[in-house]
C-alpha cells in the first residue's frame, strides 16, 4: 500500500511547486520509469512468492531457490539498463518530441526502475514467507526516504523537475542496497539451472501481462501528450492520481484476502466457488462502494484543502466517473486470483491484449473528440472489457458460483447511479450531486445485505 500512499502524499508539493505542464512531463518520466520496472522484475515478485511454498521446508532448496533469483535481476538489470540506455536515447526525441530529452532524466528512470523492481522482489517474498514486521518497516523506510528527498528536492528547486527526480533516484538507490544486502546475507547468490525453464514459463505470460496492464494505466499520457501537450497530461494524470487512495485501499484489503482464498482452496482442493470464499467476496463488493461512494464526497474537498495552485481545480468534473471505475475491482480480482493461483499465467496477456488495443484506439478517437474527457471514458470503460476477457479465460479453470446481486448487480447499479447524476440536467451543484449519490450508496447496500451483516463479523473477525 505504501508506494501507492506515497504517491498520494507527493501530489501535495508537486501541485505547489510544479505547473501543470510541468506536472505533465513529471507523469511522462514516472510512467516511464513504472513501465522499465515492470521489465526488470520480470514477474519474479510473483514466481517468487507463490512458487517458495515448494522449498519451504527444504532449507537449503529454498536458498538455493531464491539465490538464483537474486542471480537472476542482476542478470535482467544489466541487458535492459543498456538497452533501455541506448534505445532511450534514440527514441525519447521521436516518440516524445523535443521537450524530452533521456539524459539526464530517461537515464535516471532506468537506474530507478531496476533500484525499485528489486526491492519490490524481496519485500513481496517477506510477504508471502509471513515475515510481516520485516515487511512493513522496509516499505515504511521506503515511504518516509522517498517522500523526503522528492518533498526537500521540490522546495529546493521550485519550478523544475531536479527535485522529484532526483529524490527518486536517490530513495531507489537507498532501498536497493538495504534489499541487496538482506538478500544476500540470507540467500546468497545461487544458479539453479533447473529452475529456469519453470521460471520461464511462468514469468512470461507475466511480464507480458504487467506490460499490457501498463498500457491500460498509462498510455493515455502518451497520447495526450501527441495530441494536446503536457498541460492536459498534467491535469489527466493528477485526476488519475487522486483516485490512488481508493487502489490503496483495496489494494491494502486485497493482499489480505487473497492469500485466504487460496488457503480455502488448497485445503478443500476444490475449483468451484465456496460459502467461505463468497463472504470475502461479498464483503469487497459492499466496502467498495461505500468507499467510492466517500472518496467523491471528500476528494474535492481535500484537494481545496491541500492544493493551492487552482488551475489543478479542473479534475474535480472527472473524478465522480474516474472514482466509480473502480467499483469494478471485486469482480476483477475475482477472476484473477483463479488464474493466479492455477498458475495458468499464459491466460493473463490474452485476457489483456484485446483491453488494450480498445483503450489505445477509444483514446486517440475520443480525445480528438471531447478532449481530457476522451481519455477519461477510454480508461472507464477499459474496466469491463479487461473483466470480460479475463472471465473468459478463468472458467476454463473454474466454476463460479457467486451471489449475482451482490458480487455483479450492485457495483453495477452504483456505477449507472454516478453517471446519471452526471449527466442528467439536474440544477444541482457538484456537492450536492456528490452527497446524493453516497446517501443512494448507503441506501442500496443496506438493502443488498441487510440480512447478512454477519458476512462482515466473519471477515472482519478473520
Amino acid at each position: 500500500m505504501m508506494p501507492l500512499l506515497a504517491s498520494v502524499v507527493l501530489l501535495v508539493p508537486y501541485t505547489d511547486n510544479l505547473s501543470t505542464s510541468l506536472y505533465g512531463e513529471l507523469a511522462i518520466y514516472i510512467s516511464f520509469t513504472l513501465l522499465l520496472q515492470v521489465i526488470f522484475n520480470y514477474g519474479l515478485d510473483n514466481y517468487t512468492g507463490i512458487h517458495h511454498f515448494d522449498y519451504k521446508n527444504d532449507t537449503y532448496k529454498l536458498r538455493q531457490f531464491v539465490g538464483t533469483i537474486v542471480a537472476y535481476l542482476f542478470m535482467i538489470g544489466s541487458i535492459v539498463t543498456l538497452s533501455a540506455t541506448i534505445a532511450g536515447y534514440i527514441l525519447f526525441p521521436i516518440l516524445l518530441g523535443d521537450a524530452f530529452v533521456f539524459f539526464p532524466y530517461g537515464f535516471m528512470c532506468v537506474i530507478t526502475a531496476f533500484c525499485n523492481s528489486f526491492f519490490r522482489t524481496y519485500v513481496n517474498f517477506l510477504f508471502y514467507d509471513d515475515k510481516a514486521k520485516k515487511y512493513f518497516w522496509l516499505n515504511f523506510f521506503n515511504f518516509i526516504i522517498t517522500i523526503a528527498l522528492c518533498w526537500i528536492g521540490l522546495e529546493m528547486y521550485k519550478q523544475t523537475l531536479i527535485g522529484p527526480m532526483w529524490g527518486r533516484l536517490l530513495s531507489g538507490i537507498a532501498i536497493f542496497l538495504v534489499a541487496c544486502i538482506l538478500y544476500i546475507r540470507e540467500y546468497g547468490i545461487s544458479w539453479a539451472p533447473e529452475t529456469i525453464p519453470g521460471l520461464q514459463r511462468f514469468c512470461v505470460p507475466v511480464v507480458l501481462f504487467f506490460l499490457l496492464n501498463w498500457v491500460t494505466l498509462y498510455i493515455n499520457n502518451y497520447i495526450i501528450n501527441a495530441y494536446s501537450g503536457t498541460t492536459d497530461v498534467g491535469v489527466y494524470d493528477f485526476a488519475l492520481k487522486c483516485t490512488l487512495l481508493i487502489e490503496f485501499v483495496q489494494t491494502g484489503i486485497l493482499g489480505t484476502i487473497n492469500p485466504r482464498i487460496y488457503a480455502l482452496w488448497k485445503n478443500k482442493g476444490e475449483a468451484q466457488s465456496t460459502v467461505e470464499e463468497n463472504r470475502y467476496h461479498h464483503v469487497f463488493s459492499m466496502f467498495t462502494v461505500l468507499f467510492v461512494a466517500i472518496n467523491i464526497v471528500l476528494l474535492p474537498i481535500a484537494i481545496q484543502l491541500f492544493v493551492n495552485n487552482e488551475s489543478y481545480y479542473e479534475v474535480f468534473r472527472f473524478l465522480p466517473v474516474l472514482c466509480a471505475a473502480f467499483v469494478f475491482r471485486g469482480i476483477y480480482n475475482a477472476y484473477y486470483n483463479v488464474v493466479i493461483y492455477h498458475k495458468k499465467t499464459q491466460a493473463l496477456p490474452r485476457a489483456l491484449a484485446v483491453t488494450s488495443l480498445i483503450q489505445i484506439t477509444l483514446c486517440i478517437v475520443l480525445l480528438q473528440a471531447f478532449g481530457i474527457w476522451g481519455a477519461v471514458w477510454s480508461f472507464v470503460l477499459a474496466k469491463p472489457v479487461q473483466i470480460f476477457f479475463l472471465w473468459i479465460e478463468s472458467r476454463k479453470l473454474f466454476t463460479f458460483r457467486y451471489n449475482f446481486i451482490k458480487i455483479f448487480a450492485l457495483p453495477l447499479l452504483y456505477f449507472t447511479i454516478v453517471l446519471l447524476l452526471q449527466y442528467l440536467p439536474l440544477r444541482l451543484t457538484p456537492e450536492q450531486l456528490a452527497v446524493i449519490q453516497l446517501l443512494l450508496a448507503i441506501l442500496i447496500v443496506l438493502l443488498v445485505f441487510r440480512k447478512d451483516m454477519k458476512d462482515v463479523k466473519y471477515v472482519v473477525g478473520r
